[in-house]
């Protein structure tokens, strides 16, 4: 979706009709013996105050609308893409809510991603100007490397991303649906993580990734809130020289952890790589009222 006149004025909704559940797939094709490879469902292109809402009534909360890349081929794919136009124009202002967002796999490298807000080029792309003011609710992710992945720029940051009251992982015994990180920040300012469900995040002997194994990971010219999360069952499966598990992991300053349940954060590897919460460098961070209980190899 490209801009188009008055979509900074007015908002646009998507949402199943009454008392129907539906599922959007995309998938690949070949058109004139060429191949298209589907990067997004849907990808907003500089556009603002477009609402996803997943729920067949008014002002409901169940989840009636699944989104769902089929795409089997491309390792930086996203099911909602939330892309800046250009260096004067991000997309501001948008919503998804009450859906459940699904891939084909994880995939084994960085970029299998449920939400992505970054630049124009490519799923992983740093934005050219700042996406903001974004409100995640009450989504539930399937089959997802990582479920939200912001990708800010370092002088124009994205800002006001809020994500609440969703659904990130799962626990059951296939480990390839499992996603290795749920929420990931570089250069966002004054975001809100809370009140998640975080449970059930792996990182198996397949991946081939540098992301760190995180359930919330900021980084860079980033700050905001983490707060009410309940963050469970994280484990790294691939041993020695793998990158860390953490429940929350803090490369930033000015940041407030408060208020999170943490537990059973693992790894495989013969000396402690596993940490509730990790501070790796900061100023001004202020971490209180957590609860963090560590078992198993921890």
């Amino acid at each position: 979706i490209s801009p188009y006149t008055g979509n900074d004025l007015y908002k646009v909704t998507f949402k199943p009709n009454t008392g129907k559940t539906v599922t959007i797939a995309a998938s690949n094709n070949t058109i004139n013996n060429n191949n298209n490879t589907v990067k997004a469902v849907f990808k907003l292109n500089g556009v603002d105050k477009v609402i996803f809402d997943g729920s067949n009534s008014e002002n409901g909360t169940t989840k009636n609308l699944t989104l769902d890349n089929t795409n089997t081929s491309n390792n930086n794919r996203a099911v909602i893409w939330i892309a800046s136009e250009n260096s004067s124009n991000g997309s501001n202002n948008n919503e998804i809510k009450n859906i459940i967002l699904k891939q084909y796999s994880k995939g084994q490298e960085d970029y299998s991603i449920g939400i992505f807000g970054g630049g124009t080029s490519d799923v992983s792309s740093v934005a050219e100007a700042a996406n903001t003011n974004t409100t995640v609710t009450n989504v539930e992710f399937n089959k997802v490397g990582q479920a939200i992945y912001v990708n800010g720029n370092t002088s124009l940051l994205s800002s006001n991303w809020y994500i609440r009251a969703n659904t990130i992982g799962n626990t059951s015994s296939d480990n390839t649906t499992k996603p290795y990180v749920a929420v990931n920040f570089m250069n966002v300012k004054d975001y809100e993580v809370s009140n998640n469900i975080i449970d059930g995040l792996v990182r198996d002997a397949s991946q081939n990734t540098s992301a760190t194994h995180a359930a919330v990971y900021v980084d860079g010219n980033s700050n905001g809130s983490i707060f009410n999360n309940k963050i469970a069952n994280l484990s790294n499966l691939q041993g020695d020289g793998a990158p860390d598990s953490r429940g929350i992991y803090i490369n930033s300053s000015n940041n407030l952890i408060y208020n999170n349940f943490i537990r059973n954060i693992t790894s495989s590897a013969s000396y402690s790589k596993a940490s509730g919460i990790y501070i790796h460098s900061g100023s001004g961070n202020k971490i209180y009222y957590n609860t963090i209980v560590m078992n198993n190899h921890s």
